[in-house]
């Protein structure tokens, strides 16, 4: 303040207290909107948001009986307890959150005219956010009150995420104290010990967000405990602040992308954080969710704030990192690609500023004039786990690139060789067979199940798998499609084609048994059925044979022999020596079936049943041929 000539040298102080205000207006918000909603949704589940309320600093438990006791009336609105109470309290913690600003207005002249602006904000909102008589609550009221608006409208979760933002902004002119990079003021005893362990850990990752901004820290006291808060980048709604008190810390996250705060949850995961949290009242409006850990040790509250501070830079442009991959893989495997990113300290920001989607659309563009690639997403260019495979080298490269300085060019380049790699490498072919042999096993596993339960479960079970078989039966066809469509007609491609060829005629089979069994006659019995439980057994490992075939084949580098080409060859042998025995199960259960069935209708279905199984059997023997002619081959080529 010195610096600054002088003035209110409670600024800091008010600054503190305007800080612990605004976590409190975030907990009554949220209670107003889980009031109301649990009011209008009678049959869910209350949260009392104790948790919420603690890590708030609002010491008052009643308001912990606020969301159960709220009742909707018939005129619509909502009773909510002590309504009237938690406005006023809002509103005397918005004038709170001002007086900061109203204070480094009188030494700092640039901030009048925001201070006055905010003053006036502050008195339209008071004169016009209804008084909650009686503490009757319209509910369309509170959305309007929780609501995060921008341009010419106003709320009061609006003022307070534009007030959080000047006070922050406020904190960065301050004659602060520097501690290994963080803006500190007021620390007391042992604090410092902290601040730098949360510095270091997000030090050892920060570098990864590149040209993005964000990351910038502040540490004071607030509420008599350390405050440590972060600015994730631009948006006023994207920022973490952690109380740590002794031995507990207390985190709350703000972000308006459910999918980013249940991502930032999976980072945590190992350091058992319990987390409590309410979903916004309006689409769009910020998140906020609660974690609270208590450690052991001094060494392991150092240890979990360094590692929680390294997981920063992996929420910065997270959103756009997933969408842009999600063009390729589906979501679920675009997200498990950014948490890899973030377990290998390798990130996405990088593969978005080097052009994100842009890369990998232009080495297909390159790669299209040496292989017929046609539309479609990379999972059914190049089989599910090729694609992750391919995206992710994407993102080391972008990384590793970037860091090094090396042009977009380069960056593009190396990218291109890498799909060329996957594309000629003879895996993305094996792959789609892989993901062919994942629905066979679905399909006869389920076989094995119906057939079981067939006596059990009744005919709605049997129905049930019958249906469940013929939809995994489209998606083998699918991807059989699919290859066809990709396919280069090259001696490789021909003979990757007649595998998957072969794999569809046994999903057939399966798919062909299923529906059979849904004619079972209800009288048969288990004596005429455990035949064909004996040939969905042996058929069932021979698909396992064939799954382990295909994995071997797919991490068999090609041109060597050896213990690898081994492994390989006796999966394939055993896939042969399981047709032979089906053979067999079969011409038995056709002895079985003659003897023992006294109904014509019976015999014909167990026995068309029994034959579609062992066409199965039969189909996978010459599956399994085909991907062994294919791996000896290429093994030949390259030997």
């Amino acid at each position: 303040m010195e610096q600054v000539g002088g003035g209110d040298v409670l600024l800091p102080r008010r600054i503190q207290a305007g800080l612990a205000a605004n976590d409190r207006i975030k907990y009554y918000l949220t209670l107003l909107q889980s009031a109301v909603t649990g009011a209008s949704n009678p049959h869910c589940d209350r949260p009392s948001l104790r948790d919420t309320r603690d890590a708030s600093g609002v010491s008052d438990a009643s308001f912990d009986d606020v969301v159960a006791h709220s009742q909707l009336l018939a005129d619509g609105s909502v009773a909510v307890p002590d309504a009237a109470r938690i406005r006023g309290l809002v509103f005397a913690d918005l004038h709170e959150m001002l007086a900061p600003l109203e204070a480094a207005a009188q030494v700092i002249p640039d901030m009048q005219e925001a201070a006055d602006q905010f003053e006036g904000r502050l008195r339209t909102l008071a004169s016009t956010t209804p008084l909650f008589d009686g503490d009757r609550v319209a509910p369309t009221a509170v959305d309007a009150i929780t609501a995060a608006r921008g341009g010419a409208s106003d709320s009061v979760h609006q003022l307070v995420m534009d007030l959080h933002h000047q006070i922050n902004q406020l904190q960065m002119r301050l004659p602060l104290r520097d501690v290994a990079g963080a803006s500190t003021w007021g620390l007391a005893d042992g604090d410092e010990v902290a601040v730098r362990a949360f510095m270091a850990g997000l030090a050892s990752t920060a570098a990864l967000k590149f040209a993005h901004p964000g990351l910038e820290t502040s540490a004071t006291r607030v509420a008599g405990r350390l405050s440590i808060q972060n600015d994730l980048g631009t948006t006023d709604a994207h920022v973490v602040v952690l109380h740590v008190d002794g031995l507990a810390v207390t985190v709350i996250y703000g972000d308006i992308h459910r999918r980013r705060v249940d991502f930032l949850k999976t980072l945590l995961d190992r350091h058992g954080l319990v987390w409590n949290d309410a979903a916004p009242a309006a689409d769009g409006s910020p998140i906020t969710i609660v974690g609270r850990v208590t450690v052991a040790t001094q060494a392991a509250l150092s240890e979990f704030l360094a590692f929680f501070a390294s997981r920063l830079v992996f929420l910065i442009d997270w959103n756009r990192a997933r969408k842009q991959l999600a063009r390729f893989v589906r979501t679920a495997e675009a997200m498990a690609i950014l948490r890899w990113a973030a377990d290998h300290a390798v990130g996405h920001r990088a593969f978005v500023q080097s052009g994100g989607a842009g890369l990998i659309y232009t080495a297909l563009e390159r790669a299209a004039t040496r292989h017929a690639l046609a539309g479609g997403r990379l999972d059914e260019l190049l089989g599910r786990r090729d694609a992750s495979l391919f995206l992710r080298a994407v993102l080391r490269i972008a990384s590793v690139g970037l860091a090094a300085g090396r042009s977009d060019r380069v960056i593009q380049d190396e990218v291109e060789a890498e799909l060329l790699a996957h594309l000629e490498g003879g895996h993305n072919g094996l792959s789609l067979a892989a993901d062919h042999a994942a629905y066979l096993s679905s399909l006869a596993e389920r076989v094995r199940h119906v057939l079981l339960r067939h006596t059990i479960g009744g005919r709605d079970d049997t129905t049930h798998g019958a249906r469940l078989a013929k939809r995994w039966e489209a998606r083998a066809d699918d991807i059989v499609r699919r290859q066809h469509q990709f396919q280069d007609w090259s001696p490789a491609g021909d003979m990757l084609h007649r595998i998957l060829q072969h794999g569809d005629d046994a999903a057939d089979g399966l798919e062909e048994a299923a529906f059979l069994l849904t004619l079972v006659p209800e009288q048969t019995g288990e004596a005429n059925l455990r035949p064909l439980a004996t040939l969905a057994d042996l058929v069932l490992n021979g698909v396992r044979d064939y799954v382990r075939c295909l994995e071997h084949a797919r991490s068999l580098p090609r041109g060597r022999a050896g213990a690898d080409l081994d492994e390989f060859l006796v999966a394939v042998d055993r896939v042969l020596a399981c047709e032979g025995s089906v053979d067999d199960a079969e011409r038995q259960a056709h002895a079985t079936l003659v003897s023992g069935c006294a109904d014509f209708r019976e015999l014909h279905v167990l026995s068309a049943a029994a034959r579609a199984l062992a066409q199965a059997g039969d189909a996978l023997a010459h599956a399994a041929l085909a991907g062994r002619d294919y791996v000896l081959t290429g093994a030949a080529d390259h030997g």
